[in-house]
């Protein structure tokens, strides 16, 4: 049983970690904070991190209730979402920046 917990908390982590991409939100974070003392830094990380940790729990207690009041289901979710990755991928495949270059 503790091995396969173990084996759903590191795909879980894998899952939480490319979805939130922390390298790629490097450079957002550091454009507003560029020139702030390292206090004011800290308190915006802090802030941060408080905000997504809230707004992930949120969608973790709430959103199915959420998906279930607006009529959503899971698989309909999955099938939105698998299309709007393919319109976003797709002019990339083709030489351009994105969806909005199209």
């Amino acid at each position: 049983m503790h091995d396969s917990l173990l084996k759903f908390a590191l795909k879980a982590f894998t899952t939480f970690l490319v979805v939130v991409d922390p390298i790629g939100v490097l450079p957002i974070f550091i454009s507003p904070a560029k020139g702030q003392p390292a206090a004011e830094r800290v308190s915006i990380v802090n802030r941060a991190a408080a905000l997504g940790v809230a707004i992930s729990l949120f969608f973790l207690i709430a959103g199915n209730s959420a998906f279930s009041y607006l009529g959503v289901t899971m698989h309909a979710f999955a099938i939105s979402g698998g299309i709007l990755l393919f319109v976003t991928a797709m002019p990339m495949l083709f030489g351009q920046a994105g969806a909005e270059a199209a």
